[in-house]
């Protein structure tokens, strides 16, 4: 019998809450949308993402869920990501596939990753070094892409991007342009080199329009809202 896919658990939110000491989230920008997602030209699902843009100094965030209903067995996964700095963010994903639930808890801090995996018959933690500036992400989760994209983030020389449910650990450089592209004039495509390939595109209010990820193959783009 498939698990039920429902919010994170109790206990998750309460690590959350210990382990992600941050204040108010202050005033905002927010983008909400829904990605249409091809996997080699043929549609294979939706993301459904919140990002919560803070001022400089305050933490960003998203929260996300992604069905992918063609692939077999179909996956469905959840995930928020708060990030408060260059060194500094929580990242929670929850992955449903054929009737088994995991759930990844990972914590930057600093020079270091730290991951618990919790499922049902037990739970295990690792621990990743990390250095100069880290982003968490997720393979099939295309929305917190989008900090790539951040300006905050275009200097940076020492870019490291972390997967905390499967380890892998790859560096990143990022090149931006000026874009009249998808009807956003001012807008920018963010082109990724290194360990990751592909392209993040956004409008020139700042909202999230496509991403691309050429190894995989994966390509979300924005639909109408």
């Amino acid at each position: 019998m498939t698990a039920a896919f429902r919010p994170f658990s109790p206990r998750l939110q309460l690590a959350a809450l210990l382990l992600c000491s941050a204040g108010p989230l202050g005033a905002q920008t927010e983008d909400r949308g829904v990605l249409l997602i091809r996997q080699h030209g043929r549609e294979v699902g939706q993301e459904t993402f919140t990002w919560h843009w803070g001022p400089p100094g305050t933490p960003d965030s998203v929260s996300t869920a992604a069905r992918y209903p063609r692939l077999r067995p179909a996956v469905e996964l959840r995930a928020t990501l708060r990030r408060s700095g260059p060194r500094e963010a929580t990242f929670q994903l929850e992955r449903q596939e054929a009737g088994r639930a995991v759930f990844y808890y990972a914590v930057l801090n600093r020079n270091r990753v730290t991951v618990r995996r919790i499922e049902r018959g037990g739970e295990r933690a690792a621990e990743y070094p990390a250095h100069g500036t880290v982003v968490l992400l997720a393979d099939s989760l295309l929305a917190p892409y989008a900090q790539l994209a951040s300006p905050a983030l275009q200097e940076e020389r020492d870019l490291q991007a972390v997967f905390p449910a499967t380890g892998e650990r790859v560096t990143v450089s990022i090149e931006c342009i000026r874009t009249g592209e998808s009807g956003a004039a001012g807008g920018r495509i963010c082109r990724l080199n290194g360990g990751l390939a592909g392209e993040i595109e956004t409008g020139s209010d700042g909202r999230l329009l496509r991403v691309s990820l050429l190894i995989k193959g994966l390509e979300g783009l924005r639909m109408p809202d």
